[in-house]
């Protein structure tokens, strides 16, 4: 009988676990909404779709690192653009105003990075009390934890609508599985040890 009950627990808290990485919170008016790296295009295109409905009034790109050798092109002249340059091209494309599309150099590796360097862009700024953190579904409980941690200001989520990850049924495709073995790892890599480096 225990070994049933050790048993259902498992399965429950498995088919759970897809479910508890997801963050969705209704969304109201903020001056800035945080599209964070990766996932390209599924995130700039949500917040696109946000700022054209009057949700956010500017986009916050974090410039990410740059893979190894770049320097070695730069050397030669040769210039490539990044994944924020990339956003930064399609958002205005699909009519959002340059002036509205804010990139934040720094060369962010992890989302604590970004957070960090968000912090940095907004330091002084007591007048921004929310932000809205757009980001993949399965990245988006994780985001709001650290953003939440290392800004200490009201955190926003709104997953993007262009990604088809379903916490319900993460096990039944590999993409979505692979998504919820690596946003565990990372999660537990920032409440046990990178959440004490801010």
């Amino acid at each position: 009988m225990v070994l049933l009950l050790v048993v259902l627990l498992i399965l429950v808290i498995a088919w759970s676990a897809g479910v508890f990485l997801v963050r969705e919170d209704t969304v109201r008016p903020v001056d800035y909404g945080v599209v964070l790296m990766g996932h390209f295009p599924a995130r700039i295109l949500h917040g696109v779709d946000l700022y054209k409905e009057g949700v956010v009034e500017k986009i916050l790109l974090v410039q990410p690192s740059r893979g190894q050798g770049h320097d070695y092109l730069l050397e030669r002249g040769i210039y490539t653009p990044d994944e924020a340059d990339l956003c930064r091209e399609v958002a205005i494309r699909l009519g959002v105003n340059p002036a509205d599309i804010v990139i934040i150099p720094g060369g962010a590796v992890s989302t604590a990075q970004e957070a960090s360097l968000v912090g940095g862009h907004l330091e002084g700024r007591a007048d921004i009390e929310e932000l809205i953190i757009i980001t993949s579904p399965s990245h988006s409980r994780r985001a709001s934890i650290v953003f939440g941690h290392v800004l200490s200001r009201e955190i926003i989520s709104s997953p993007t609508e262009y990604e088809d990850f379903s916490g319900r049924r993460w096990w039944q495709q590999r993409d979505w599985a692979r998504q919820v073995v690596l946003e565990y790892q990372k999660l537990f890599f920032f409440l046990f040890w990178e959440r004490f480096r801010f």
